[in-house]
This record gives C-alpha cells, sequence and structure tokens, in this order.
C-alpha cells in the first residue's frame, strides 16, 4: 500500500504494483532482504520476516526488513516462544492476530497497553509449505490485516514461486545436514580395505582404505553432501579415524592409502593426530580432479603432518590440468584412472596415455599404480608399459582388515592374492 491510499482496502493497481516490485526484489542478490524491505515499505507494517526452516527443523529467519531487529536475527533459529507463538498459525495459516510479544522481545505479552497485530502467509509448492511470511503492524489492526489477507497471499504466491528453488534449496541443504549429522553420531559407517600389490609378484606393497556407508549411499556422494553443508572436513576425519583404528588388524609392512582431500589435509593440526594413532606408513591419496588453489600451500601442509606422510594423485588420466596436478605436487606416487586401464592391452590411445603419465611420474621420482586392473592382459599390457603397481578385482575385492590379513601372503596358482 502507498503513502496516502485508502487504509481499508488494498486496490487492484496497487497490489499488481507490489507483485511487480517483488517480483523483481526476489532476483536481487540478496532476495530475503529486498522481499522484507519492500513489503515493509507498505503504509502501516512495521516489520516483515521471511521464514524457512534450519537444519533441525527449527522456524529461521531467511530475511527479515530490519537488520538491527531485537527479536529477529537472520540465518539463526527463532526464540523457543516466538516459534511456539508462529508454528501453528503457520501450519493452519493464513492467520491474521494480535501479536502477542512484547515490543523488542520474544516473550509473549504478559500485560500493558502497548499491542500489535500480525499477519502469517505460509510459502507454498502444491500442498507443501517452504517458508511464510509475518508481517506485524501496530496497533490493534487485525481487521485491516485480514482486509488485505488476499492480497498478501497473492504476495506468497509470487514469492514462493519466484524463490522456489531457492528456498527447497535450503530447505534440501537443512535436511541434508540434520542427516550428516545423524550419520556422525550413530557411526553408520565402515573401512574397508584393497591391496595394492607389484605386479610381477602379485605381494601386497599397501592397502587402500575404502568408506562403505551402511544405507548404501555411494562414498563419492555422500562425501560430496556433507562438504555441500560445511561437514566435509568433519566427515572425512571420521572415516579416516574408524581407517586407521580398523588398520591395527592389517598385516605390517604395507603402507596405509587414505583418501583425503585438499581442505583435510590442510586442516593439518586435526589430521597430524588423526594419523599418528597408525601403525602403518601413510600416503595420501588427492583426486586429480580436486581444485587445489594453491599447491605450494598444500606442498607445506602434508610436510607438516610428518609421519613421513606422502602422497598419491588418485583418477589421473589424459590432460594438460592432470600434468599440472603432477608438476605442481610433486607426488610419490601417481594413480592411473580405471577408465585407462580398462581394456588397455588394445587400445593404442590408452597405452599412450599411460606411457606418458609414467614418463612425467618418473621424471620427479615417483611410481605409477594402475588402478581397475581386472584382467591378466590388462595386467601384462601395464608391465610391458613399465607400470609396477597395481590393484583392482584380478587381485582383491574391498574387505575387512580380517579378511585381508588372513588371506595376504597366500598366492594362488596364478601368483595373485586370493582374496575375493
Amino acid at each position: 500500500m502507498t503513502a496516502g491510499a485508502d487504509p481499508r482496502a488494498m486496490a487492484w493497481g496497487e497490489q499488481t504494483s507490489m507483485l511487480g516490485r517483488l517480483a523483481a526484489a526476489a532476483q536481487a542478490e540478496d532476495p530475503a532482504a529486498c522481499i522484507c524491505r519492500e513489503l515493509a515499505s507498505l503504509t502501516g507494517i512495521d516489520r516483515a520476516i521471511l521464514l524457512g526452516t534450519d537444519a533441525g527443523g527449527r522456524l529461521m529467519a531467511l530475511g527479515v526488513s530490519d537488520p538491527t531487529d531485537p527479536v529477529v536475527a537472520v540465518n539463526r533459529p527463532l526464540a523457543e516462544p516466538l516459534e511456539a507463538h508462529l508454528r501453528p498459525r503457520i501450519d493452519g495459516g493464513p492467520w491474521v492476530g494480535p501479536w502477542d510479544l512484547a515490543p523488542g522481545s520474544s516473550t509473549p505479552r504478559t500485560g500493558g497497553a502497548e499491542s500489535s497485530s500480525m499477519a502469517v502467509v505460509p510459502l507454498r509448492i502444491g500442498p507443501r509449505a517452504i517458508g511464510a511470511l509475518v508481517l506485524e503492524a501496530p496497533g490493534e489492526q487485525v481487521r485491516r490485516l485480514a482486509e488485505h489477507l488476499p492480497a498478501f497471499e497473492a504476495a506468497a504466491s509470487v514469492i514462493a514461486s519466484v524463490m522456489a528453488a531457492e528456498l527447497g534449496a535450503r530447505r534440501d541443504r537443512a535436511l541434508m545436514d540434520r542427516e550428516i549429522a545423524a550419520l556422525l553420531t550413530s557411526g553408520a559407517f565402515r573401512p574397508v580395505f584393497q591391496p595394492i600389490v607389484a605386479l610381477d609378484t602379485g605381494q601386497a606393497v599397501g592397502h587402500e582404505a575404502l568408506t562403505r556407508f551402511d544405507d548404501g549411499v555411494r562414498p563419492d556422494r555422500r562425501f560430496a553432501d556433507a562438504a555441500a553443508v560445511g561437514r566435509g572436513v568433519e566427515l572425512e576425519l571420521a572415516c579416516l579415524d574408524a581407517a586407521i583404528e580398523a588398520s591395527q588388524g592389517l598385516p605390517a609392512g604395507p603402507w596405509l592409502s587414505l583418501n583425503a582431500s585438499p581442505a583435510v589435509i590442510q586442516a593439518s593440526s586435526r589430521l597430524r593426530r588423526v594419523l599418528a594413532r597408525s601403525p602403518h606408513r601413510i600416503v595420501l591419496e588427492v583426486s586429480a580432479h580436486a581444485a587445489v588453489d594453491d599447491r605450494r600451500a598444500l606442498r607445506r601442509a602434508v610436510a607438516s603432518l610428518g609421519h613421513g606422510v606422502r602422497v598419491a594423485i588418485d583418477d589421473a588420466s589424459a590432460g594438460a590440468a592432470n600434468v599440472r596436478h603432477i608438476a605442481g605436487l610433486r607426488p610419490d606416487f601417481v594413480k592411473v584412472d580405471m577408465g585407462v586401464v580398462h581394456a588397455i592391452e588394445r587400445d593404442p590411445v590408452r597405452q599412450a596415455v599411460v606411457a606418458g603419465l609414467a614418463y612425467v611420474t618418473r621424471r620427479h621420482g615417483g611410481t605409477l599404480i594402475a588402478e581397475g586392473i581386472e584382467r591378466v592382459e590388462e595386467q601384462e599390457a601395464l608391465r610391458d608399459l613399465g607400470v609396477a603397481l597395481g590393484q583392482g578385482f584380478l587381485y582383491a575385492r574391498p574387505g575387512p582388515a580380517a579378511t585381508v590379513a588372513l588371506l595376504a601372503g597366500q598366492p594362488d596358482a596364478a601368483g595373485f592374492m586370493a582374496l575375493s
């Protein structure tokens, strides 16, 4: 409602203008704040709040018309009395009634002459509420807010439609955060190990630790989800800690390979405490696809870990980016991606890729490891190309430490470990 308009009704032209401005505000850099300021500019509206939910399902303000608001802080859960006041209004909304909270407080009013009124309008996509609008007017203006309720519902419809992706993403992130937190609390994951073998003897020279989640979600998906909600380092460290604990049951001698993101490695003080418990020499595997802003800083972080920690570049294949990664990090090992290894004995292009990686790796004193070896023909082709180490189903499938320890050093008729 613009200044000077009839306080008893919102004209169609005004409503149309308001909806247009709200649609434009939703495209701003901070849409929630812009929407709230736009709504608070309506005559008679003192406060506007755009609500969503946090990771625990609590109501939280995504935007508020006044950033210095003493009651509501952006991106923080609402005070419990205020949430208790609003929750039933949102669930049963739209709703108009007295504010019933003392001015400048989240505590229900206990008496006094001052009063205000509010409208609570859910933001819905179909039957699902993805948020809510809260509009406060000074004094006893419940009737006037009720008269304008259709306009506020239209506003909520516009906001929900143009902000559905952002509000839905916030809600999804909140649910994901809650899921990762529960996973960390329950420890619903377990380490498994796969040997890295010498291609000429089949004897294990190392074991790579991998994580399996009890709910069957792919590890790369789970770690990506955790990183998306800011819990990536926390989940990785928990999995590394579990792997080191389980590795106590592995044979002595072979090293232990642990997958680690650059973020975990650069959290070196925390990682150092985890690695200090390992009875094995450590190799940290960093994916060739991981973004590394400062390779020198990453090398310094590895050096600060002590314990003779070495580095492997994982998932290496053709391409200038891979070569830059190898040249910048100077890893002790380069692991050839299984996509390059597959059917390499009959593909000259794949053979050329491995030969190139072997040359680059040897130039800085590193060793090449081929991943995903499944057939003897692949193994023989890799040996002919000068690859000394490998891993894959030809030698062993990932399994618990106890199984690895039981079958280690028991070669089958072909000269390879009979682990499966």
